[in-house]
C-alpha cells in the first residue's frame, strides 16, 4: 500500500499481489476489490484472473466468475503453441497444483475457490456439457456396487472396474490395480495400490447408450473415456 501511495503509476502486479494476500488471509471481499482493479489495468493478465475467479467462488459469486473463467479459456486458446506448459493460463482446478505454494492449505483454498466458482475440474471436460456432469450422490449410485466396462478412446484397449458396495475395486485391462474408491464432493477418488491416488469426474452421455459401451464419461488427468454398466 505504501509503494502505491508513493508511486501513482504502480504496476498492475502490486494489485495482484495485494489482492493474493488478501485472498490468503481469506479476507475475500478485500482480495475481489483488489483483483477486479487489477484486471481493469490489465485484462489478460492471467495470475489475477485465476484468482479473481477463485475469489468469486468463495464469496458465492458463480455467475460473475463464468465470464472471468471463459476469458481464461480465450487467453489458453490464443496462446503460444507451448500454452500447455504455461502455468499462468490454467484453465482447469488440476492446474492450480503448477502454483508454487509451500502449504497445502494454500492450494486447497485456490483449488476450493475454483471449484465453487464453476471452473473444470479437467481440461477434457471443457468439450462437454456441465448440465451432464454427475454429483457425489449420482456416481455413488452408478458406481458401488457395480461394474464399469469401457474402451480407451485411442488405443481401444478395454477397462472393467468393479467395487462392492464399501467401495473397494479391481481394475483390469487398461488399468490392472485394486484399490479403495471414495466420493468426494462431486468426485470420485480411487487410491490405487500400485499407482497412488488420483479422481475422476463422470459426465452422462446424452449421444451413448449402455449397448454401445459408452453411456457415460470418465474425465480425469489422462483424458476422457467412454464406459457403461457392465451389470
Amino acid at each position: 500500500r505504501k509503494a502505491m501511495r508513493l508511486d501513482p503509476h504502480y504496476p498492475p502486479d502490486y494489485l495482484f499481489l495485494h489482492g493474493l494476500t488478501r485472498f490468503a488471509m481469506e479476507r475475500y471481499s478485500e482480495a475481489a476489490t483488489a483483483l477486479e482493479k487489477a484486471v481493469k489495468r490489465a485484462p489478460d493478465h492471467g495470475p489475477s484472473l485465476i484468482f479473481l475467479a477463485a475469489t468469486y467462488g468463495h464469496l458465492d459469486r458463480e455467475k460473475a466468475a463464468g465470464p472471468v473463467i471463459r476469458k481464461l479459456l480465450t487467453l489458453a486458446k490464443s496462446a503460444p503453441l507451448n500454452w500447455d506448459m504455461n502455468w499462468k493460463l490454467g484453465i482447469s482446478v488440476l492446474d492450480a497444483g503448477n502454483w508454487p505454494f509451500r502449504q497445502p492449505a494454500d492450494l486447497d483454498r485456490l483449488r476450493a475457490g475454483l471449484r465453487k466458482a464453476g471452473m473444470p475440474e479437467f481440461r477434457d471436460e471443457w468439450k462437454l456439457n456441465r448440465a451432464n456432469r454427475l454429483t457425489g450422490a449420482e456416481i455413488r449410485s452408478i458406481s458401488f456396487g457395480h461394474t464399469h466396462k469401457g474402451r480407451h478412446p485411442v488405443s481401444g484397449i478395454e477397462f472393467v472396474i468393479s467395487r462392492t458396495s464399501d467401495g473397494k475395486f479391481t481394475a483390469r485391462g487398461l488399468w490392472s490395480d485394486t484399490g479403495a474408491s471414495r466420493v468426494v464432493g462431486d468426485r470420485i477418488c480411487n487410491a490405487w495400490t500400485k499407482y497412488g491416488e488420483s479422481c475422476a469426474v463422470i459426465y452422462r452421455n446424452p449421444d451413448g447408450s449402455r449397448e454401445r459401451g459408452n453411456a457415460y464419461i470418465l474425465v480425469q488427468r489422462s483424458g476422457a473415456f467412454p464406459f457403461a454398466l457392465a451389470d
